[in-house]
C-alpha cells in the first residue's frame, strides 16, 4: 500500500542528515551515469557568461563619440562666427573640449583626418589614448595611429608628409573607443584650417533652452548639437539573458531524461528507504539533493571556465571589435543569473522523477517496476495552452519591440514556448505505441520503448525540439533580412574584385611631395584624373578587365514611412551588359530596372525618382510617402536578371537605357570595377591604396561579412549536432533500460542486424519528430515576432534550409544509430546485480 505522504513524523534534521549523506554517497559512486549532464550544464553556464561578456561589449558605448560629456555641438570650421560661437558656449556651460578636424585624402574609403585636440582636455579623455612615445607639442610635430604608421612606412622619430607639410613624428595614438579611427594628431591649436569643430560640454535641460547663440549663428548651434542617444530595441543584455534562457531550459529537458534514468535505477534502495519508514518528501530528497549537488558543480565549474576564458580573448577581441575593452566591466548580474539558472534547472529536472517515484507503493518499488505513465491528452491540451500563451506574448512583445519595450513579454513567451513544446512531445511520443502494430518487429519494439518510456523520451523529444527551434529561427529571420529589397546586407565584392571610387566633384586638390621635396597638385574629382588612375590600379593589380559603372541623376526610394533604400544605382551601359553576359534581346523592353535581387520585383511602395526631387539635399530624396509628379514614377517596372553580381558594392541594381532616355537622367562616371583573376592579396590591395591616394580616389576590396548561406550553414549544422547529441543519450539511456529485452530477443534468435535496427529506428523517428515539431514552432514564434512582415516571411522560405534540417536530420541519426550500435554486451547473458 502507498506511504502514508501525510506522515508529519519524518525523523527531523537527524533524518534529514542521514538522507543527505546517503544521496551523496550514491551520487559519488554513479557519477559515470551523470557526468552527460554536468557537462552540459557547465558548458550551458559558461557559455552563457562568455556569451554576455562578447554580447555586450562588442558594441560600442553609446557615448563612445562623447567622451565624459553628454553633449556636443558640431560647428563649420570656416565659418567666420567660430570665435563668438566658441565664447558663447564657454559662457553658457563652463567646461567645455573643442576639437578640430580636417579631412586628408589617403586613397582608401575611409580616408584619415588631422586633429587637434587636447591630451588632458576636461572631457576628451575617453577619445583620445597614447600607445607610445609622446604627444606633439609644437606645431611640426604630430602623433599617428597605428594603421596610418603602417600605411606610411614610418615610426617614431620619422618624418611624416601630408597636406604640402612635413611633420615629425614622436608618438602614436589611439581612439580607445573607435581603434579603426585612423588620424594624425598634431598640437592644440596648430590646425589652423580645420574643416569641423566639435565642442564637447556638460549641460541641463534647462541650460539648452536658456542658451542665446550670437546673432545670425543660432541655426548652426542647433543643427549640429548632440546629446547621448537613447538605447534602441533590445539591449545585449537581454539577448544573451533569452539565449541563456533557451540554452537553461535545452539543458533542462535533457536533464530530465538523465535523472529519470537515475532514479529508475535507484527504485528498489528507495523503495528499501520507504519501506524502512522514510516519508515522500524524504525520498524526494535523496534526487532532489542529487540534482542540486551536481547543479552546484557546474554552476561554480562553468563561472570559472567562462570568466577564465574571457580574460584570455578580451585582448585579442579589441581588434575585431574596433574599441578597447575592459574585461571587467562585464554585467556581473547576468553571470549570478547564469550560475542560479544552473543550480534551479538541475534541481527542477531532479525533482519531476522524484515526485514520480515517490508515489509508487513500496512493493511496486521494490519490484523494480517504473511508474505508469500519466495522462498525455491531458498534458496535450496544457502544452497546446502554455504554447499558444507564449507565443501570444512574443507576440505583443514584438509589437513594441522597436520602441526598445517587450522585454518581460519575450522572456516569459521563450519560457512558455519551451515549456509548451516539451508537454506536446509527451503526447506525441505515446501516440507512437498506437502506430506501433503493423510495423516490423525490430520497428515496433524500439516505438513502444519510446512509448513505455515516456519521462525520458519525451524530455529527450522536447530537448531536440528546442534546437530546431533555434535554428528554423536564425533560418528564417536571416534570410527575410537579406531578402530585404530595400535595405541590403551582405558581402560587398567578391574576393578578386576592387572598386576604384572617383572623388566627389569640387573637392579640394590634393598635394603630394614629390622627389626634391617639391609638392605637386593633383585635381580630385575629374573623370579623367579618375580613368587614369583606375588604368594605373588596374595594371599594378593585374586586372583582367575594367568597368566603368555610371551612376544616374536618379534613385530607388520606398514611399512609405519609415523605410529606405540603400545601395547605389548604376546605368546598364552596353559594356555592363556585356561583362555580364546580358543579351540586349534578354530585357523586358518596358523595363526600367534590372537587379540581380531577387525580392525586388513586385515590391510595394517602390518609385524611381528622378530630376528635382531626387537632387533635394533631403537624404530621403523628395521625403517619406512623397512621389513628386513629374519627378517619380511608381512601382516601375523592375526584372530580375540573375548574371548582374549580388555584392552590396556591386552594380546589383542598373537602370536601363529607356529609363535614361525617357526620363532624361544625366550620367557620369562614379567608379570603376576592377576583376583578377584570382583574389586580391593584401600586398596587391595595399598598393592600390597608395596609388588612389595620389589622385584623391579611394578604394574598396572585398570586406568579411559573411553570406545567407554561410549564416544557415552554421545555424542548420549547430542545430543538427545539438538534436545529435541528445540523441546519442537518450538513445543509450533507452537500450541500457531495455537490456531485459533485448536478453529475451537473442534467446529467440535475433541477431546483430535486429538489434542495429532497435537503435536506429529510435533514433530516426527521435529525429524526424523533433524536425517536424521544431519547425513548426519556429514558425509560430518566428511569424508571431514579426507580425507586420508576415508577407515576407511567407515569400522569403529557406527551402533548402528548412528541407535538409527536415530530412537530414532523421537520416543522419538512424544512420548513426544503425552503424554505431554496440556490439552485444559480455552482461546480456545475466541479470546485472545491484
Amino acid at each position: 500500500m502507498p506511504r502514508d505522504a501525510a506522515s508529519r513524523d519524518d525523523g527531523g534534521i537527524a533524518s534529514r542528515r542521514a538522507v543527505l549523506r546517503w544521496s551523496l554517497r550514491l551520487f559519488r559512486r554513479e557519477w559515470r551515469q551523470q557526468v552527460l549532464i554536468l557537462i552540459l550544464v557547465t558548458v550551458a553556464v559558461s557559455a552563457t557568461i562568455l556569451g554576455a561578456a562578447i554580447v555586450t561589449s562588442s558594441p560600442p558605448p553609446r557615448n563612445a563619440d562623447f567622451g565624459t560629456a553628454n553633449h556636443l555641438v558640431q560647428l563649420g570650421g570656416h565659418d567666420p562666427r567660430l570665435a563668438a560661437e566658441l565664447a558663447a558656449v564657454t559662457r553658457q556651460f563652463g567646461r567645455v573640449d573643442v576639437i578640430e578636424n580636417r579631412t586628408l585624402t589617403t586613397g582608401t574609403a575611409g580616408g584619415t583626418q588631422l586633429r587637434s585636440q587636447n591630451p588632458r582636455g576636461p572631457f576628451g579623455g575617453p577619445l583620445l589614448a597614447l600607445v607610445s612615445g609622446r604627444y606633439p607639442t609644437v606645431a611640426s610635430e604630430v602623433a599617428l595611429t597605428g594603421t596610418l604608421e603602417q600605411s606610411y612606412g614610418v615610426a617614431i622619430g620619422g618624418t611624416w608628409r601630408a597636406a604640402g607639410h612635413a611633420y615629425h613624428v614622436v608618438g602614436t595614438v589611439e581612439n580607445p573607443s573607435s581603434l579603426t579611427e585612423s588620424f594624425a594628431l598634431v598640437a592644440p591649436g596648430a590646425l589652423t584650417e580645420p574643416e569641423t569643430v566639435t565642442v564637447l560640454f556638460d549641460a541641463t535641460p534647462a541650460q539648452l533652452t536658456a542658451f542665446t547663440a550670437p546673432k545670425g549663428t543660432r541655426g548652426a548651434f542647433a543643427s549640429g548639437l548632440e546629446s547621448i542617444p537613447p538605447a534602441a530595441g533590445f539591449n545585449p543584455e537581454f539577448i544573451v539573458l533569452a539565449a541563456a534562457t533557451f540554452g537553461m531550459l535545452f539543458i533542462g529537458f535533457v536533464a530530465v531524461a538523465g535523472f529519470t534514468v537515475v532514479g529508475q535505477r535507484r527504485t528498489r534502495a528507495l523503495g528499501i528507504l520507504g519501506a524502512l519508514g522514510a516519508s515522500d518528501r524524504r525520498i524526494r530528497l535523496v534526487l532532489v539533493a542529487d540534482g542540486a549537488a551536481l547543479g552546484g558543480i557546474a554552476m561554480v565549474l562553468g563561472a570559472a571556465i567562462g570568466l577564465a576564458a574571457w580574460w584570455v580573448y578580451a585582448p585579442g577581441m579589441q581588434a575585431s571589435v574596433g574599441h578597447v575593452i575592459d574585461p571587467a566591466a562585464i554585467p556581473w548580474w547576468l553571470v549570478g543569473v547564469a550560475m542560479a539558472l544552473a543550480l534551479c534547472t538541475c534541481t527542477f529536472a531532479a525533482s519531476r522523477p522524484a515526485r514520480a517515484i515517490a508515489r509508487l507503493p513500496i512493493v511496486a518499488a521494490l519490484s523494480g517496476r517504473p511508474p505508469e505513465p500519466t495522462g498525455a491528452r491531458r498534458s496535450a491540451i496544457v502544452g497546446l495552452g502554455v504554447l499558444g500563451a507564449g507565443v501570444a506574448l512574443v507576440a505583443a512583445a514584438g509589437s513594441v519591440a522597436g520602441r526598445g519595450g517587450g522585454i518581460p513579454f519575450v522572456m516569459i513567451g521563450i519560457a512558455a514556448s519551451c515549456v509548451g513544446v516539451y508537454l506536446v512531445a509527451q503526447w506525441v511520443v505515446a501516440q507512437l505505441g498506437l502506430v506501433a502494430n503493423r510495423a516490423p518487429l525490430a520497428a515496433r519494439v524500439a516505438l513502444r520503448d519510446l512509448a513505455r518510456y515516456r519521462s525520458r523520451s519525451g524530455a529527450a523529444l522536447g530537448a531536440i525540439s528546442l534546437a530546431i527551434v533555434i535554428t528554423g529561427v536564425v533560418c528564417i529571420a536571416v534570410t527575410a533580412r537579406f531578402s530585404d529589397p530595400y535595405d541590403f546586407v551582405g558581402p560587398n565584392l567578391a574576393s578578386n574584385q576592387l572598386n576604384v571610387y572617383r572623388a566627389p566633384v569640387g573637392s579640394a586638390a590634393v598635394v603630394t611631395i614629390g622627389p626634391g621635396g617639391k609638392k605637386i597638385s593633383h585635381r580630385a574629382g575629374s573623370t579623367a584624373e579618375t580613368t587614369k588612375l583606375a588604368g594605373e590600379i588596374a595594371v599594378v593589380i593585374g586586372a583582367r578587365s575594367s568597368l566603368a559603372l555610371e551612376k544616374p541623376s536618379a534613385g530607388l526610394v520606398h514611399t512609405a514611412a519609415g523605410r529606405g533604400f540603400t545601395g547605389t544605382i548604376y546605368v546598364a551601359t552596353p559594356a555592363l551588359l556585356k561583362r555580364f553576359g546580358i543579351a540586349a534581346s534578354s530585357i523586358d523592353p518596358r523595363a526600367l530596372v534590372l537587379t540581380s535581387r531577387p525580392t525586388l520585383p513586385g515590391a510595394s511602395n517602390l518609385a524611381l525618382v528622378y530630376g528635382a526631387a531626387w537632387s533635394n539635399p533631403n537624404p530621403q530624396r523628395g521625403g517619406a510617402g512623397r512621389c513628386p509628379p513629374g519627378s517619380c514614377v511608381r512601382n516601375p517596372r523592375v526584372q530580375e536578371v540573375s548574371s548582374l553580381p549580388t555584392g552590396t558594392s556591386a552594380p546589383n541594381t542598373v537602370l536601363t537605357e529607356l529609363a535614361v532616355r525617357e526620363l532624361h537622367l544625366r550620367t557620369s562616371v562614379r567608379a570603376y570595377e576592377l576583376t583578377t583573376r584570382s583574389s586580391l592579396t593584401a600586398l596587391q590591395v595595399q598598393s592600390a591604396r597608395t596609388l588612389a591616394q595620389t589622385g584623391g580616389a579611394t578604394i574598396e576590396s572585398a570586406s568579411s561579412f559573411p553570406t545567407l548561406n554561410e549564416v544557415d550553414s552554421f545555424a542548420v549544422l549547430l542545430g543538427i549536432l545539438l538534436a545529435l547529441g541528445v540523441l546519442a543519450m537518450t538513445v543509450g539511456l533507452i537500450r541500457s533500460e531495455t537490456a531485459s529485452e533485448l536478453r529475451v530477443l537473442s534467446a529467440a534468435g535475433a541477431n546483430r542486424r535486429t538489434r542495429r535496427a532497435l537503435t536506429g529506428v529510435t533514433a530516426g523517428v527521435l529525429g524526424l519528430l523533433g524536425a517536424v515539431l521544431g519547425l513548426v514552432v519556429a514558425y509560430l514564434v518566428t511569424g508571431a515576432f514579426f507580425s507586420s512582415n508576415l508577407s515576407e516571411l511567407a515569400r522569403d522560405v529557406p527551402v533548402r534550409q528548412l528541407v535538409t534540417v527536415l530530412f537530414g536530420l532523421p537520416l543522419v541519426a538512424g544512420a548513426a544509430g544503425w552503424a554505431l550500435a554496440a556490439r552485444e554486451p559480455s552482461t546480456l547473458a545475466r541479470q546485472p546485480l545491484e
